[in-house]
């Protein structure tokens, strides 16, 4: 999904500047990526800094959340200040790239991309996991694949290595864009070394894909020692709040999700203490009729989305009121809009800025009209 503005986002910029990328869980239904704007690792932070002009119009605050986990017992009306960020020149609605029907059962496979690339590609990273699998349990295997991929440590065991490539092929299909093709030039590294063994292959898929994005000698395939306060606090929203679980089933280029709902609670349980609830957004937030709950009480929001970002399937796609209204285009990723303008962008992409902006104006319009004959009556 490209992103959800709401009525006050003139430069279709929002607080989420300041996303970074998770580290990776134990738990596979627990690996749900941070949706960002730009492209990066999900694994890993990117330690690019925000733009000092963006940073010095923004303001910290912090207010005092309570530490209720939805009951009513004693301990859980302890408070702690929780901080937030502002950029009050860009204002405009929080999370703004995330794709509501994921919460509400509608998601769809997000390996889709890559197939409708080249299907060569496709069954070859399909079959990867399995030869991942069978040289790490040789003995030396995991040094093995260690040398192979080049990694900065050795590997500890093979799911280090499966993390770091669906993230990395995720990744690619998210921010697929038409200027830096990120599926196309994996799959083209991918099939070019055609005589060569299936880890190959990959690995070639993964110089490919880093080759812009690390000016390290290896690849640092396991989490971050030194994670921001984002990165670690992620896990936690995942387990007390966004009960997103993306399982895996055979019809994917990706091994099938052998973990259940039940193992992701007991992971959050023993983790940080917290017994996740499935369907409390969905049901909190009206998720039994969510276009009904949105056209009856919302307003004045753009759901935009770019159809290559395989998480537009969890966005709106269909306007919902005169005030609650879709932009996409079909060949656009995920926030594609919402980033710098420049020359090379296509026609497609200056039309469905241009049109957020024109249906931004037009509220504001209306607002002011509503106004003043509110002051003349």
């Amino acid at each position: 999904m490209s992103s959800t503005y709401g009525l006050f986002c003139p430069l279709l910029l929002s607080l989420l500047l300041f996303s970074s990328s998770a580290s990776a869980l134990t738990s596979h239904l627990n690996r749900i990526p941070r949706l960002r704007i730009a492209r990066d690792s999900f694994l890993q932070d990117s330690g690019s800094a925000v733009s000092e002009s963006v940073l010095n119009e923004s303001q910290t605050f912090f207010f005092d959340q309570t530490l209720d986990h939805f009951n009513y017992r004693p301990e859980s009306y302890v408070t702690f200040k929780h901080k937030y960020v502002i950029n009050f020149k860009y204002w405009g609605g929080a999370n703004s790239s995330a794709p509501i029907f994921a919460f509400l059962g509608g998601e769809e496979p997000l390996a889709q991309d890559i197939p409708e690339t080249s299907e060569t590609c496709y069954e070859t990273i399909k079959r990867s996991w399995s030869e991942i699998d069978r040289v790490a349990s040789k003995q030396h295997g995991l040094q093995y694949l260690s040398e192979t991929f080049n990694t900065c440590e050795p590997l500890s065991n093979a799911s280090e290595l499966k993390d770091y490539l669906i993230s990395m092929y995720a990744a690619a299909a998210q921010y697929n864009d038409p200027f830096t093709t990120p599926v196309a030039k994996l799959c083209d590294a991918v099939n070019s070394n055609g005589s060569s063994s299936i880890l190959n292959k990959i690995f070639a898929g993964v110089v490919a894909s880093k080759r812009n994005s690390t000016n390290s000698s290896c690849y640092d395939i396991t989490p971050p020692r030194n994670a921001s306060q984002t990165t670690l606090g992620w896990p936690w929203q995942t387990c007390s709040d966004l009960i997103i679980t993306l399982a895996r089933n055979n019809k994917t280029m990706f091994q099938p999700d052998k973990d259940t709902l039940h193992s992701y609670i007991e992971y959050c349980k023993s983790s940080y203490g917290v017994a996740p609830r499935p369907n409390w957004i969905s049901t909190y937030y009206g998720g039994q009729d969510i276009k009904l709950i949105l056209q009856r009480f919302g307003s004045n929001i753009i759901f935009s989305n770019g159809l290559k970002d395989p998480y537009s399937n969890g966005g709106v796609l269909a306007n919902i009121s005169d005030t609650i209204v879709t932009i996409y285009t079909v060949k656009g990723s995920h926030c594609l809009d919402i980033t710098a303008a420049s020359k090379k962008d296509p026609d497609w992409l200056v039309k469905q800025r241009e049109a957020e902006v024109e249906t931004m104006e037009r509220w504001i319009h209306v607002y002011h009209d509503d106004l003043k004959k509110l002051r003349d009556s």
